[in-house]
């Protein structure tokens, strides 16, 4: 009691809203523990083979974080975030319960840091009111279901971790400058994202500060923050460009020829983002999109109307509620990565694509309940960010429970895609290592008639070699090589094919192709069997 009472006294009611917001925060998470490796978690995590010995550290620092997998090379540079999976994977091995318990302890230390950052941004107006405006945005910043996306999900913990930096590095700026160029570095090599970090400390010097816009003419002395991203920047279009990084596609298509359709496809997503954030009640993986090449369409124009009104607000309240503005301001710029306005990436949207962006909504939160909490009642604040808070963790906890299971997963993706290809084979190799053949192949041939893909034919004909009908088996497989000559598991899965046939000669052939592209202990396996196979011949 006493002690509470020091710390009361000294750092006020900080010292019992700050494990308060921890716990909020593990106990919501905590609903994870029980998940199964899911989604990305396959390639990242439980595949990764750079993961099975610390001898394979540097690679992580020169390759994409999906190579360890077998997979092409992406743009995905994640080097801190495969090196946390690495440690997790040395001490606890592929128990995904630890891993989830890391991803918990991250997520409710990058809270803690926010939390801290807020209470100091909000010290413009001193009052007694400052920690819990800055508790209550956290709060519901931390436990909105956007964060399921990185808290939940062990291969989103790439976010949490930008999220950890980017808070540090805003922490120690000004007073130890080189200090927070660390934490941008660190951020960067945390995901992709992590360019964004030295922006948000130029924000919040601006916001904590109130500098003048012509402090922007000054930039010498961001130069601790600015050099990390312009060398990461320099790396990835030279030395770390693994897959032609500012454009995924190598092909012509209508976004690489139209500038304007990027542009309006875009606005789309801008309101579908802010949907997402204040409406968050159909949050999924692999969310479907047109492409949009006109200004005509009811969401462009919606998308416009919501941008420039965010642009107006942010403009207006820039010299009379500077934290407002450079919320909205960090939402509007966060996105630019993501945009595909400057580098065509990977897809049109994904939801996780709006928990960084959304900390700018944290950071208004803050501004708008210190201001009401000077001018309303307690109870009345209260009762009002109760009722924002409920709905959120009702929603956060029915969706970290669809995803306790990649089947679980899989159908609640198809629930609301339900002509997604990728979806419906992910599913069928579930159906499949459970013992369901017959719903495999039938999720299988809808997801082939959908979209033909390799990895579609290659599991199809896995399922056909398993029942034993080796000539339906050779036809899926081999169209699975002429698809993509690279995928090593129809050669592995072709290699036992002819070995099963007892043609030795075939079956060392493709084995050895196989391992040619990627280490594959299947494919090592089989090659031991080939050799058995020519001894008994020779016998």
């Amino acid at each position: 009691m006493l002690m509470f009472k020091a710390l009361h006294a000294r750092y006020g009611a900080r010292c019992f809203l700050l494990p308060l917001l921890i716990c909020a925060t593990v106990l919501l998470d905590a609903h994870s523990i029980g998940q199964e490796f899911i989604w990305d978690d396959q390639f990242f995590i439980a595949e990764n083979q750079f993961l099975r010995s610390v001898a394979s550290l540097p690679k992580l620092f020169i390759t994409s974080i999906t190579e360890g997998a077998g997979g092409q090379p992406t743009n995905f540079y994640r080097p801190l975030q495969a090196v946390s999976h690495l440690l997790d994977v040395q001490l606890f091995g592929l128990n995904p319960v630890w891993h989830h318990a890391t991803n918990i302890a991250l997520h409710a230390l990058m809270g803690a840091l926010f939390f801290l950052l807020l209470c100091r941004l909000l010290k413009e107006k001193e009052n007694k009111w400052i920690p819990y405006a800055a508790f209550g945005a956290v709060a519901l910043w931390m436990l909105h279901p956007l964060q399921n996306f990185a808290a939940g999900y062990l291969s989103g913990r790439g976010d949490t971790l930008v999220g950890i930096f980017t808070a540090a590095a805003a922490l120690t700026w000004p007073k130890r400058r080189w200090l927070a160029g660390v934490y941008c570095a660190l951020a960067v090599l945390s995901k992709e994202s992590g360019i964004l970090a030295p922006l948000f400390v130029v924000l919040v010097d601006f916001a904590e500060r109130r500098l003048p816009l012509k402090s922007i003419m000054s930039p010498w002395k961001y130069l601790p923050i600015a050099v990390p991203a312009a060398f990461y920047v320099a790396l990835r279009l030279t030395a770390l460009n693994f897959s032609n990084t500012l454009n995924f596609y190598n092909q012509a298509n209508v976004l690489t020829e139209n500038y304007s359709f990027r542009v309006f496809t875009f606005l789309t997503v801008f309101a579908k983002g802010l949907a997402l954030i204040f409406w968050p009640v159909d949050l999924h993986h692999e969310r479907s999109w047109f492409v949009y090449g006109s200004f005509d369409s009811p969401l462009v124009i919606t998308g416009a109307a919501l941008l420039l009104g965010l642009v107006g607000i942010a403009i207006y309240a820039w010299p009379r509620a500077r934290l407002l503005s450079v919320g909205i301001i960090w939402f509007l710029l966060a996105q630019a990565p993501t945009s595909n306005l400057i580098a065509l990436i990977n897809a049109l949207i994904y939801d996780h694509w709006f928990l960084l962006p959304s900390l700018g909504f944290m950071l208004a939160a803050g501004w708008l309940l210190n201001r009401a909490l000077q001018r309303f009642a307690f109870s009345a604040v209260l009762g009002a960010w109760a009722l924002c808070l409920l709905p959120l963790v009702v929603l956060s906890w029915g969706q970290l429970g669809a995803w306790q299971t990649a089947r679980a997963q899989y159908e609640h993706i198809l629930s609301y895609e339900p002509r997604s290809s990728k979806i419906m084979n992910n599913l069928g190799m579930i159906y499949a290592q459970e013992g369901e053949p017959e719903r495999a192949q039938e999720i299988y041939r809808r997801s082939l008639e959908l979209s033909e893909t390799p990895e579609g034919r290659n599991n199809l004909g896995n399922l056909y070699l398993i029942a034993g009908k080796f000539q339906e088996a050779e036809r899926e497989l081999t169209r699975a090589l002429e698809l993509a000559p690279s995928l090593y598991q129809a050669s592995t899965n072709l290699g036992r094919l002819k070995l099963r046939q007892n043609n030795c000669g075939e079956a060392e052939a493709h084995f050895r192709a196989a391992l040619r592209r990627f280490p594959d202990p299947a494919a090592a396996q089989g090659l031991e069997l080939t050799r058995e196979c020519f001894a008994a011949i020779r016998k």
